[in-house]
């Protein structure tokens, strides 16, 4: 994952998902009313602090599918 400074206290985070998990992580983001765009090896989002402490829970579970396709599990 990757944090990129934007106005208003915003970040660009991208994550680096397989396409054969991006699925899994859209409905993730879905579900938690999360706007987000699926690049080819990516699903990138604008964050702030607030919105990261919400959902919490949807960004642990975003991080597992981020470490399986970095480990080859997708």
């Amino acid at each position: 994952m990757w944090l990129y400074k934007r106005t208003a206290d915003k970040s660009l985070l991208i994550s680096r998902i397989d396409q054969s998990l991006q699925d899994k992580a859209a409905a993730i983001l879905d579900a938690g009313s999360v706007t987000h765009v699926r690049k080819p090896k990516t699903v990138r989002m604008v964050v702030d602090k607030d919105m990261i402490e919400k959902n919490a829970e949807l960004f642990k579970k975003l991080a597992v599918l981020v470490k399986k396709s970095w480990e080859g599990g997708g």
